[in-house]
């Protein structure tokens, strides 16, 4: 989650040095316990213009959070369905790249389970 709030923060910074962000997560991390994790964890990571105080949305009414439900419908779609691979063009074409830490950087990352219960990165979106 550090790499993703490092490139929330970089494209922000691209846009206008002294723009902030808050971060909006769907409701169904409103759960208090998870709530409290994810406060601590973006407060600790210490990122001058992102806001240490996220806020939860509920997908059926926040513009910003269905949007991000459609990107994430359509890539995991495309998995099981190569008709799905024109959607997938408009989401990359949407999607922000800049560097981070000196290092050209994609904005939307993928992550693979192996049957060992090991998380990676998918390096490509193949």
């Amino acid at each position: 989650m550090a790499d993703i709030l490092n490139k929330v923060s970089a494209a922000a910074e691209e846009f206008k040095d002294d723009w902030s962000v808050t971060l909006v997560f769907d409701e169904q991390l409103a759960e208090l316990e998870t709530a409290i994790s994810i406060r601590r964890f973006v407060s600790g990571v210490k990122l001058p213009n992102v806001s240490h105080y996220p806020l939860m949305g509920v997908s059926h009414v926040s513009p910003g959070v269905q949007l991000a439900d459609i990107g994430a419908y359509v890539i995991g779609r495309r998995a099981a369905d190569p008709r799905f691979e024109k959607w997938l063009r408009m989401v990359r074409n949407l999607e922000w790249t800049g560097k981070v830490d000196g290092r050209n950087r994609p904005g939307i990352q993928r992550w693979d389970y192996s049957t060992d219960g090991k998380v990676t990165v998918r390096q490509k979106w193949e």
